[in-house]
């Protein structure tokens, strides 16, 4: 027997709503390639928070803090700390981000 073999109904509690989330075909790949061992998925947010950095980043025009932290669902000191941080690092690599 193999992944291939695998069917919803072999499937219970956890494993059973993984492979109904992602469905059947993807749950055999997974447990294919990761079977046995554990696995971290990232939510959404963490994956796609560098590239909304970035964003209000280049969207910043020194008096937007506020307008950005509200189109962002951020605090304003959050809006403040992002930019910070990227101009330092804009700094240190003398280019754009």
């Amino acid at each position: 027997m193999n992944s291939r073999d695998i069917e919803l109904a072999h499937l219970d509690g956890e494993q059973r709503e993984l492979a109904e989330c992602i469905g059947i075909d993807a749950y055999r790949t997974l447990s294919q390639a990761y079977g046995g061992g554990s696995v971290y998925v990232a939510k959404a947010e963490a994956i796609l928070k560098d590239e909304r950095d970035r964003r209000i980043f280049r969207e910043y025009n020194g008096r937007n803090v506020h307008a950005l932290a509200l189109k962002y669902s951020l605090a304003d000191n959050t809006v403040r700390k992002i930019i910070r941080s990227l101009q330092g690092l804009f700094k240190q690599e003398g280019g754009c981000t």
